[in-house]
């Protein structure tokens, strides 16, 4: 992920948007990567469809992403257990 930013940092980017979050059940590198570059996450990706599955980040929800043992999310909601699309 660093190196990701690195490359983009010629366009000075302020915010992060985090995509395929339903595919991982480790959240807390999203915080420190953000951190490490002083960026906000402004959207998570919770799904395949793209921009339907765009939530935007708050405070709650990736706190809960972050301290929660339970799978990720799919679709429909970070905070809500849907089907798989």
């Amino acid at each position: 992920m660093s190196r990701t930013i690195g490359h983009y940092l010629p366009f000075g980017p302020k915010k992060l948007l985090f995509t395929r979050i339903d595919e991982t059940q480790h959240y807390g590198a999203m915080a420190s990567i953000a951190n490490r570059w002083l960026l906000l996450i402004s959207f998570l990706g919770t799904g395949q469809q793209i921009p339907d599955d765009l939530e935007p980040a708050t405070a709650e929800s990736l706190a809960k992403l972050i301290l929660s043992s339970e799978p990720p999310p799919q679709a429909s909601g970070l905070l809500q257990r849907g089907a798989a699309a």
